[in-house]
């Protein structure tokens, strides 16, 4: 049983979903659903080189509006790069006039510039197909009436190449500098290190990708700085001076962001509409017989590697350099922006023995602007490296002496020390609200009574839950967190206690993202996946009535906690099944298929995730009167996140898997032990508190 993972962060809070935890199909997908076993509707190979491809339609593409908009030819059909159909092929050319849709190789060759002489580089030969070996045709609207097909059908082809394509691995070190290593290829005289980028529709006929070269060696191995010439000049000191630091950014190809977080919070920043683009990273060697078709990097890299100081939340921090004038001043942490646009926060390392005395000129200016110096004044400057980063700096300190000064950054450092303990290696940035933005009046400051079960296992936890189930847009925690701190007296955290809410209380329906605004102690929550707040009220009802109706034919006077946990299991696996096709949606967001992520996608729709099995499951025990909890993890196997359930049967704790019950070999995972499950997943701690998750065991 294959995993694949899905975890999501939203806005600057959190809300998960989960993925391939799918029961064992009966049967094979029509498309490339099946991420572990691919099938095709057709499969071709050995294509000839410059062999078109010819889908025939029936249909008057003028006539056909897709999302208010006329047709192109890429909404009938593309060609992808892998398998997922993430990547179009940068290489094709694709035309229909009144006749059948033609797809072909580009005539003229892909080209990369070389990083250091500046001249273009071919990748591929034009008018032949080569650029990958394999390549997916996916038809995806009926082509004699236009209506859209419930999933893709693909055909899968790949073609003769002058040499083999490579194995190719990615790992970042604890400078956050990425390593790229892959397998020789025979008579290889250099390998070019190849970014492709997905683009918006081009022109009326064809969807595209751009490819650049961004590394060139003859080596099988390739790092993310060593051809930056700013990051070498800064490793090795070259025009460093007081004023300057050494690194200021880092694996700056390697952003999948248009805009950032950071950037966004901007006041002087744009409105952008897209702010996420598609990278994939590949090998193509040259060899005297020809380019190799391009290797693709099998992991996605997006957010792994730091690009520079985020200078909007350094600014609201206090710690940019024109800030930080004292000891008292140096901040334990620096915002960082990371390659997926995300803002973190990452620890200082302040080089403590390396301090050194600098003089600052003192002296007046007059009316005309002229500048007369009255003398000097001796300062400290103390260098500092982001952790987890190669990003350096410096801050000049006003301190009486050297020894004063050098001793005030040892007690910093010590600072640092204990909250890297206590909080990680980095943690995500949360950007203030605008305390502008919002009428008072709107902040939800009591519990709502909303009219469903509301579940928590303390105080700020029930407290939020009822507030998410109810819509609130703004929430006072001043009451819960004393003092501007992000934690109650008892020590449990905002965050936490929102994650807990998030997946114990199956009412709060649709994507969820929160950000908190510490100084007003307000959070801000959108809930995304509904037009309207009386929309979202209408399904929750729906779904009450729905449980209620189930529980009434499903639960019966009499029945024992043993009884009623196998009749509800029975009803999920008998009723719904794996929704393929939101697995898939939901790598890269459950935008298409919400329902499949909450328990109104096996209760209404009859089909959904790991997550609606075990949302669905929660909600109904609740009503046949079951202590339950939703839990989630990553499956051993490949580590793809999962979501299941423990139920409280005459006094002990038992795990139920709903979505691995629904098999060709059904109940395997029904009302067994943590022993016992603990070979097929591992439970995190995301929906609970870390000091709760003990109290579930399931001995």
């Amino acid at each position: 049983m294959s995993a694949v993972v899905g975890a999501l962060a939203l806005g600057y809070g959190f809300v998960a979903f989960f993925g391939d935890d799918r029961p064992e199909p009966t049967s094979g997908p029509t498309g490339p659903a099946d991420v572990g076993e691919l099938q095709f509707a057709s499969v071709q190979t050995q294509v000839g080189k410059s062999q078109p491809f010819r889908f025939s339609r029936s249909f008057d593409l003028a006539t056909l509006q897709v999302d208010g908009r006329p047709a192109v030819v890429t909404d009938l059909v593309g060609v992808y790069l892998d398998p997922l159909l993430t990547m179009p092929a940068p290489d094709v050319y694709m035309e229909t006039f009144r006749g059948p849709i033609t797809v072909t190789p580009r005539d003229t060759a892909l080209f990369g510039n070389d990083e250091v002489t500046g001249t273009r580089i071919p990748l591929n030969v034009g008018g032949q197909w080569g650029f990958s070996d394999t390549y997916y045709i996916a038809e995806r609207r009926d082509l004699a009436t236009g209506a859209p097909l419930p999933e893709p059908k693909v055909t899968a082809f790949s073609v003769p190449t002058v040499a083999p394509k490579t194995s190719v691995a990615f790992e970042v070190d604890s400078q956050g500098v990425g390593h790229f290593s892959w397998d020789a290829i025979p008579g290889a005289e250099e390998y070019y290190v190849v970014a492709v980028e997905k683009m918006a529709q081009l022109t009326l006929f064809e969807e595209g990708a751009t490819v650049s070269i961004i590394g060139e060696t003859a080596d099988t191995t390739w790092s993310t700085i060593e051809q930056d010439e700013r990051v070498q000049e800064g490793l090795t000191g070259a025009g460093v001076t007081e004023f300057s630091n050494g690194v200021v950014s880092t694996n700056y190809p390697f952003r999948t962001y248009r805009m950032g977080e950071d950037w966004a919070h901007d006041p002087a920043a744009p409105l952008l509409v897209e702010t996420h683009t598609t990278l994939m990273f590949g090998i193509v060697a040259k060899t005297p017989d020809g380019l190799s078709p391009i290797s693709l990097l099998g992991e996605d890299i997006d957010g792994t590697l730091p690009i520079s100081i985020a200078f909007t939340a350094a600014k609201a921090m206090g710690t940019n350099g024109n800030d930080v004038h004292t000891v008292a001043q140096l901040p334990t942490r620096m915002p960082v922006t990371m390659s997926d646009g995300r803002t973190v926060l990452r620890p200082m390392r302040y080089d403590v023995d390396a301090m050194v005395a600098t003089e600052s000129i003192l002296g007046t200016q007059d009316a005309t602007g002229a500048f007369t110096q009255t003398g000097t004044d001796e300062r400290y400057r103390v260098g500092y490296t982001v952790d987890g980063t190669l990003l350096v700096g410096s801050y000049t300190l006003d301190e009486p002496d050297l020894a004063t000064a050098q001793a005030g950054v040892r007690t910093v450092v010590a600072r640092v020390q204990a909250e890297t303990v206590k909080n990680g290696a980095g943690e995500s940035y949360s950007y203030q609200t605008d305390s502008n933005a919002f009428d008072p009046h709107d902040v939800s400051s009591t519990a709502p009574d909303v009219g469903y079960p509301v579940s928590g296992t303390n105080p700020l936890t029930t407290y939020l839950a009822a507030n998410l189930v109810a819509g609130e847009e703004y929430i006072d925690l001043s009451a819960y967190l004393p003092g501007g701190s992000m934690m109650t007296t008892s020590g449990i955290s905002y965050m936490d206690a929102f994650r807990e809410a998030l997946l114990q209380n199956p009412f709060i329906l649709g994507k969820v993202s929160m950000e908190y605004d510490e100084p007003s102690q307000i959070m801000g929550v959108k809930y995304e996946d509904y037009d309207s707040p009386e929309e979202r009220a209408a399904a929750q009802a729906r779904l009450a009535e729905e449980v209620e109706a189930v529980t009434a034919r499903i639960i019966t006077d009499g029945m024992s906690d043993e009884d009623k946990v196998r009749a509800i299991n029975g009803y999920l696996t008998s009723s719904a099944e794996y929704d393929y096709a939101a697995l898939d949606e939901g790598l890269l967001g459950p935008d298409r298929y919400p329902n499949a992520w909450t328990a109104t996608g096996v209760l209404f729709d009859k089909k959904g995730v790991c997550a609606s099995y075990a949302a669905a499951f929660t909600v109904l025990a609740r009503a046949a009167g079951l202590e339950t909890m939703t839990v989630s993890g990553v499956t051993l196997d490949s580590g793809g996140r999962h979501a299941w359930n423990k139920v409280l049967v005459d006094g002990a704790w038992r795990v139920v898997d709903a979505t691995w019950n629904d098999s060709p070999a059904p109940d395997q995972y029904l009302l067994l032990t943590d022993a016992q499950t603990n070979e097929s997943r591992t439970q995190d701690s995301d929906w609970v508190l870390d000091s709760r998750v003990a109290d579930y065991a399931a001995l």
